[in-house]
């Protein structure tokens, strides 16, 4: 599949592979082999994103590159946060938060959004337990990263995205 997406960048292999981690993110064993996935689909987007107009003239690739990553901080938050593809894509949505299209800008922010409701149940984990290994987990503490370097950032462009459209 990546190797088909490297020579025709449709948006429905993004789709076919969030569905892949919705079935096997979970599998310790595969998250390796999803990353790499991740990885090259989300670099072959990037391309397709950062031209002139990509996000406004690509409004499918986004929904499906942001379903793909929301799949991920859902069913393999730890291999994704501690993976450098994690902060490209938080940045790359920041970007798109911004765009006029229903769809894409809703998986962007429910990307955003179930990034915080993760590192929110870590917290709840965290505080039920008498040890802190649960909150501790590098993928919490490098998406605690994440969010404390770029949350003002988010914040602001949530609000102009608000206010201005």
């Amino acid at each position: 599949m990546m190797d088909i997406f490297s020579r025709h960048q449709h948006s429905c292999f993004l789709y076919l592979s969030s569905i892949l981690v919705d079935e096997y993110g979970g599998m310790e064993s595969l998250q390796p082999g999803l990353m790499i996935m991740l990885e090259t689909l989300a670099h072959g987007t990037f391309t397709v994103l950062t031209l002139e107009n990509g996000p406004r003239d690509h409004p499918d690739t986004v929904d499906d590159l942001f379903r793909l990553a929301q799949r991920f901080v859902t069913r393999a938050p730890s291999a994704f946060f501690v993976h450098p593809v994690a902060t490209a894509l938080f940045e790359c949505a920041m970007v798109c938060l911004s765009l006029d299209h229903q769809e894409a800008n809703r998986s962007v922010t429910r990307f955003f959004t179930t990034i915080i409701e993760q590192l929110l149940s870590a917290r709840k984990v965290n505080s039920s337990l008498s040890d802190t290994a649960g909150f501790r987990d590098q993928g919490v503490v490098a998406a605690e990263e994440l969010v404390i370097v770029h949350g003002a950032k988010l914040i602001e462009l949530c609000l102009n995205a608000a206010i201005f459209k």
